[in-house]
């Protein structure tokens, strides 16, 4: 008898240890679901991490080449007032006329990416040239009383 109390002793043990062990087993799939679940989120906030460094990035270069462009589609006050007032008077006016427009065509004939800032930057300075081309054509026609030959 005392061996048959002693293996159903035994046999109560082992169902409670396989009872224990299912709990364990439970409590440890739920951990591993709450892990995988923070592994999750830990991988979407790496990948927003990575689209707003990368957007920042993009901004950047973005930035640095509306600058580099602008530089590049400046034209000095002091340029616009000379071609403002096509004054051919004398040699010393035709030569910052001259000069004043070699920049402006300079300016035309930077090489900038196609873009909607490029083109709003072409039709700015095409207007502009249309502008002033009705002022320089007039002062380019030579007078006879100058002595200016420009045929």
């Amino acid at each position: 008898m005392n061996s048959e109390e002693n293996t159903l002793k035994l046999i109560e043990m082992l169902d409670q240890a396989v009872d224990e062990i299912d709990k364990i087993d439970k409590r440890l799939q739920v951990y591993e679901e709450k892990i995988s679940a923070v592994g999750d989120a830990v991988r979407i906030v790496g990948e927003r991490d990575n689209v707003i460094q990368l957007q920042q990035n993009n901004q950047h270069a973005l930035l640095d080449l509306l600058e580099n462009m602008m530089g590049m589609l400046e034209f000095s006050p002091e340029y616009q007032s000379i071609l403002n007032e096509c004054d051919l008077s004398s040699p010393k006016k035709i030569d910052r006329c001259v000069t004043a427009a070699n920049q402006l065509l300079e300016i035309i004939e930077t090489n900038l990416p196609l873009g909607k800032t490029f083109l709003k930057g072409l039709c700015f300075l095409f207007d502009y040239l249309k502008k002033y081309s009705a002022c320089a054509n007039k002062n380019l026609r030579p007078n006879p009383s100058d002595g200016l030959n420009f045929g």
